[in-house]
């Protein structure tokens, strides 16, 4: 499924000293990824067993893929042989390949299926992508009280009492870490 995307390289992992090209982490849409220390820890436990057979960029990709089962999402089969990034990553380019927030789920599965994604795909990847934190400034052009599509008004009261409009709070943990 993500390896349909371009970037499936772990470079999210580089952390650029190089002020002129700083990391795909610079990015304010990646201001929510959290805990990436811990794809580090695993590749050095797989490495003290399996020295240089598997990439951060498989263990990220596992990692991801078992989030979304755990959370209830399909279990996807991945391919694996990914191979870590050689390049320095940019996080210009990075958010050139993203879909803006404010998309919708009908521009979102459209995006998904010219990639080659099934709808259970693009499903999971949505789902997987909206765990745990929303961020606070996708959510004005939106807001709740405005949408033509019924939503849960406990769940308008709770995204309306978390991100406030006019608020300069950035984002809004869904659910506890």
């Amino acid at each position: 499924m993500i390896a349909k995307f371009r970037g499936c390289d772990a470079s999210i992992l580089i952390d650029q000293n190089d002020p002129t090209m700083p990391s795909e982490m610079a990015s304010p849409k990646n201001f929510g990824i959290r805990k990436r220390e811990k794809i580090s820890l695993i590749k050095s436990m797989v490495e003290a067993v399996c020295p240089q057979q598997v990439s951060c960029a498989d263990i990220l990709i596992l990692a991801a893929r078992e989030a979304v089962a755990i959370s209830g999402g399909p279990r996807v089969t991945v391919p694996l042989g990914r191979r870590d990034s050689s390049s320095p990553p940019s996080y210009k380019l990075a958010d050139s390949m993203l879909p803006p927030a404010n998309l919708g789920v009908d521009g979102m599965l459209q995006i998904f299926a010219h990639k080659g994604m099934s709808m259970k795909e693009s499903v999971a990847i949505l789902g997987a992508h909206t765990l745990g934190i929303t961020h606070c400034h996708n959510l004005p052009s939106h807001h709740l009280s405005n949408t033509q599509v019924p939503v849960d008004p406990a769940l308008t009261l709770m995204l309306s009492l978390g991100c406030p409009l006019g608020s300069h709070t950035p984002k809004h943990q869904l659910c506890p870490q």
